[in-house]
């Protein structure tokens, strides 16, 4: 928005293309209560009509901004995010077993990304619960965030203690995913969902929530690539 103003303000000619990344409609599931992204689809009805394009990061985004925002924008595309598949699968071989969890006969499910509401791990801790009454498994939690606390709470609610560990922000989470017997994604809203796209660069088995915006469908091609 800023980038607008200032090119409305000043004698800049050039294009001005802005690119979304998230679910514009659905932002109030992890901001609630913050007065101005709260306030996006207002804001972005009133200025993103004078941006020359916009980029979403999924058709998911893009069917949001113009059906549910009803945004005017001269021209809308979608590009998804690009991912250096090389480095990833460098970076996965640095550590061959990064957790005496991976690699062995009792599967492994890993979960990589914020401990955030939007991601709902209430919901992947419910399912893993369920899991464990049917066959030994353990999940490994990788990231930081707000939920922490109330995440190892719930952990110990469940009586998971044994089963499940938060390991909090890795700097490389590539060595665990190309480890994991499988990785879990259960995000209410997921604009792209980049972790799946390296998940899959890995070979790893992928399973993920139909979140709201269609990232995790687009990425897995409605399940031809994961469940």
């Amino acid at each position: 928005i800023m980038a607008i103003v200032g090119k409305l303000l000043s004698s800049w000619k050039g294009k001005l293309i802005i690119t979304e990344h998230a679910v514009m409609s659905a932002k109030k599931i992890e901001h609630k209560g913050e007065f101005v992204i709260g306030q996006m689809p207002f804001f972005a009805k009133i200025f993103y009509k004078y941006a020359d394009a916009l980029v979403g990061v999924s058709n998911g985004v893009i069917h949001d901004l113009q059906t549910v925002i009803k945004l005017s924008v001269p021209s809308m595309s979608c590009i998804p995010n690009p991912v250096n598949i090389d480095l990833i699968r460098s970076q996965a071989n640095e550590y061959p077993c990064p957790h005496n969890w991976l690699g062995k006969a009792i599967p492994c499910f890993v979960y990589v990304g914020r401990l955030a509401k939007q991601k709902n791990l209430s919901l992947l801790l419910n399912c893993f619960c369920e899991v464990t009454k049917k066959i030994e498994a353990k999940l490994l939690i990788i990231g930081d965030g707000e939920l922490k606390h109330e995440l190892i709470n719930e952990v110990k609610s469940y009586k998971l203690g044994n089963v499940v560990e938060i390991l909090g922000h890795q700097n490389n989470p590539y060595s665990y995913i190309k480890n994991a017997n499988c990785f879990v994604l259960t995000s209410r809203e997921e604009a792209f969902g980049l972790v799946l796209v390296e998940a899959l660069a890995l070979n790893t088995p992928i399973v993920a929530v139909d979140a709201i915006g269609s990232g995790p469908r687009e990425v897995l091609d409605n399940g031809k690539y994961g469940d």
